[in-house]
Formats: C-alpha cells, structure tokens, sequence
C-alpha cells in the first residue's frame, strides 16, 4: 500500500511538474542584461543586444527558452521606438519602429495570444514629445512561427487608448487561458479593462475606482493569485483593491496613500516601485526624494501587512538611507524580490549599476524580509532603471468559478454526450441554439434554459423552454463576444462562445 501511494504522488507531482510554464524564466533588461532563472539554485547572468532604461519587456517559451526581447532603438517625429530582437540579438522582421517611452514604469508587456500557435501581443505605452502628458496604449503582434520559428511582427503600434498612465498589466482570466489587460486613465479615478481571448481584444470597459491619478509615473503590481492588484504614483497615490479573474470587476478600494495627489508631497517624497510578496500577504513600496544641496537623494523601502485589519497602520520602513535611489521592485520566479537601483546622483554609471538589492525573504515581516542593498552582481553590466513587466504565466484556471468556461465545456460535453450548435457565428441578427440529433440509440436530451453573459460576466438574456432549438434576436446586442449556457433537462449544462457583429 506505501509503495503504491509512493507511486502516485510520484505520478501526480510528475504531473505537475510537466505542465509548469516558464515564459517568465529569462529576464531581459538595463544595458545588455539578462538573468536566467531555469535553474533557481543557480541563476546565471546573460548578455543580450539590447539596452532598456525603465521599459522593458521578454518572454521565454514553455520550457524556458528565451523567444524575444525589447529594446530601445531612438527618436523619430516626436514617439521614441524599440525593437523586438531575437535570441541570436537580431532584430525581428518588421520589428523596428516599434513605439514606445523607455521611461515608462511599467510600459510594456508580452503575453501569448488565446488559442493560436505561436503568437504574441506586445503592449506598449508610447509618448509623443510634441503633445504634452498624452501617454497612448498600442499594441504589435508576433508571430513565432514564420521565419524558420526566429518571427516576425505581422502587425504593429495598433491605438487601443489614449491618455493612460505609464501602467499597464496583465491577469490570466478565471479560465486559464485569456487575459485580462489593466490600464489607468491619466487625471482620472478610473481603470481601463481589455479581455483578451480567441476573439481578439474586447473593450475598452471603463471603471472608476481608486484615488485620482495626476501623475503617470510609479508603478503597479498584481500578487501571484491575481486576487488583488496595487497602484502607486510619484504624487504620493497608492491604491489597494481587490479583483475578479472572471468578470474583471474591482472592488474594496483601501487607500494607503496621504492626500493631496496633485503633487509631491509637502516634504519632497515619491513613490516609485512596488511588488506584492510571494504569498500576496505583503506589499513594498520604494520612495525616495531628492536634495539639491548637497546634491543627493534619499530613498526608503516600506512593507505593508495586507492581511491585518488596519493595513495603513502596518506600515513598516524595512531599509532607509541617504545617498542612494531605489526604482523598480520586481517578484522573480525564485520568490524573491529584485530592486534595481543606484548611488545618486547617479549622473556616471558607477559600479553600483553593476547590482540588484535583493529582498530575500519577501513573505516575513519587518526585519526578517531580509533586504540587501547592491546584493545581486550583474557580472559588470549595468541594470539601470527597470526590471521586466513579467505577469504570472503560471496561474491556471479558478476552479468552481461561474467563468470558467473551459472546463464547463469539456466536462459536460463528456458527461451528456450532446452536440450543442449555434449559429451563425459570428452572428448579426439572429442566433440559432440547435441540439442536434445524436447517432441512433444514443437519445437526445431537451433543452431546459438558455442564459447569456457578455464577458464581464453579466447576464444579459434568459429564456426557459422545453424544446431542441431556440431562436434569439440578437440586433441590440453590443458588438462584443458573448457566452452561452444551455441547461439540459438531465441537469447537465454545456458552454459555447458566440461573437455578435
């Protein structure tokens, strides 16, 4: 009996193991910088064509090779630009003049497209000199495929949104595949949300949440179960609350900022980074403000407690100093936090570009977090501002959620052994809910009820029946992609998807 349950385990944790992704396993950042992370006892130091200020971007594939990469490329009628290079340090066809502002934050992120082979969205914020604090959100397409698997853009610098922050993020969808894209509306209190799925890209839909953002710069951050996400910005905001994988709603808005947030704070401080811990139990946040005379800076690192009652009174200065300025917080794939950073006034790159502070033990309280400035040595290479806007790859399906249509679909078609059809897809005027005869012998059950849900997860039609073939009139649907969910009379329920043109 042991060895057989010895022999399970064994089975189940190979299990797990072989559907474990790695897309986040190859970071790609500062001047000419990698860090591979596939072997987390032993992290190694690469040296990729690229150089990247604050902005940057990489993904790997499943087994962690790296795919592609940004980098920064130069100025041209007002709109910086990157390029999209391969791992042999070749710019991708097409892959130039990608826009971008290599100051942004949080400004650009990759995820893999929704049920295609070997494709990619790049999100970017760009920003155009000659219009001031007007901040775009584009996006460009790769395709891994083409090209003897080395890629191409096939589509690039695409307008979803105008006047946006410097941050963008992305969330696995409640059903393991499609995403969620997060973005702030700049001079506003309100939140732009995108799904991404099979269909393309939906929205933008609009939400107002959270403290009024007057500054597009300071990053953003999403804990490992995307459960809940953060903002900050340099005028003192930062705005906790809580999300919703299926219908990307947010909601229990907790500010922990100190008003006004028109503008630095009475005493010169800004926030700049943060990241949640491991466990989504704590938050960091670096500050830092500077002082002309003597021409210096002071910088701060504060942990929050998420999971006490009074979480503003949770804060807790784990490192504080002069003479140094620490940007970006970044959780990597071995649970610990990188800083990056520098000594101010950090005008010559000085040997401490040459490391990441290093917060080691991210899920302790206080002290115990165990930070150390300057930790990580980046073999002579300097890491600048950024670290890469890496969202979790990993999180996999919300298992019991009303959204997670994946699995609905595949387990009840097993289970009732019926071929639900709709049609036309995508549909115009009118759609067809048909449960098609099966083979002989096998029966037919009859449809009981039909709901639909747009893709916030709101129902928008009901119906009950008792027959095998319904007929909806679907002209003053919203163009969009919708679900359908039909009852049967055994009890069992099967999921499709339909786009309304």
């Amino acid at each position: 009996m042991t060895g057989r349950i010895l022999l399970l385990l064994s089975f189940v944790f190979i299990s797990e193991f072989s559907v474990a992704q790695r897309e986040d396993r190859n970071w790609v950042f500062g001047d000419s910088v990698g860090i591979d992370f596939n072997n987390l006892s032993n992290l190694t130091v690469f040296f990729p064509n690229a150089r990247n200020d604050e902005m940057t971007a990489s993904i790997s594939d499943s087994v962690g090779n790296l795919l592609f990469y940004t980098a920064m490329k130069g100025t041209y009628a007002g709109f910086t630009y990157e390029t999209v290079v391969n791992p042999q340090g070749q710019i991708m066809e097409n892959g130039d003049s990608i826009e971008n502002y290599p100051s942004a934050s949080n400004g650009s992120i990759i995820i893999p497209m929704p049920g295609a082979y070997k494709k990619y969205y790049l999100f970017t914020t760009t920003y155009n000199y000659f219009i001031n604090d007007v901040y775009y959100l584009k996006y460009s397409v790769i395709d891994m495929a083409l090209n003897n698997f080395n890629g191409k853009v096939v589509e690039k610098n695409i307008l979803l949104e105008d006047s946006v922050a410097e941050q963008v993020l992305a969330i696995k969808h409640a059903n393991g595949r499609d995403w969620w894209l997060l973005e702030r509306k700049f001079n506003s209190d309100t939140i732009i949300k995108f799904l991404i799925s099979e269909g393309g890209i939906s929205g933008p839909f609009y939400q107002q949440i959270g403290s009024k953002f007057y500054c597009q710069v300071g990053e953003n951050s999403v804990t490992k179960s995307g459960n809940r996400i953060a903002y900050i910005s340099n005028y003192g905001n930062i705005d906790l609350m809580d999300f919703d994988r299926c219908s990307g709603e947010l909601s229990n808005y907790i500010e922990l900022g100190t008003q006004p947030y028109d503008s630095v704070d009475l005493n010169g401080w800004m926030n700049y980074g943060c990241e949640f811990s491991p466990d989504g139990n704590k938050f960091y946040i670096s500050k830092w403000k500077y002082v002309s005379l003597p021409d210096t800076f002071f910088t701060s690192i504060f942990q929050f407690s998420i999971n006490c009652p009074q979480i503003a009174n949770s804060k807790t200065e784990i490192f504080s100093s002069h003479g140094y300025w620490l940007y970006q917080l970044q959780l990597a794939p071995n649970n610990k936090i990188y800083v990056s950073g520098h000594y101010s006034p950090g005008i010559f790159l000085d040997s401490s570009y040459n490391y990441l502070s290093v917060i080691k033990s991210p899920n302790d309280s206080g002290a115990a977090c165990d930070f150390h400035l300057f930790d990580y040595y980046l073999q002579g290479k300097s890491g600048l501002k950024g670290l890469p806007n890496m969202p979790n790859y990993n999180l996999g399906k919300l298992v019991g959620s009303p959204c997670d249509t994946l699995t609905s679909i595949q387990n009840e078609n097993l289970k009732t052994k019926s071929s639900v059809r709709i049609f036309p897809n995508p549909a115009t005027e009118q759609l067809t809910i048909d449960n098609a005869r099966l083979p002989f012998g096998q029966g037919q059950f009859t449809i009981t009820e039909i709901e639909i849900t747009d893709v916030m997860g709101r129902i928008i039609y009901q119906e009950q029946t008792h027959s095998h073939l319904s007929i909806i009139h679907c002209q003053l649907f919203s163009a969009g992609i919708y679900f359908v969910k039909v009852y049967m009379n055994d009890g069992s329920v099967e999921v499709r998807k339909f786009v309304k043109q």
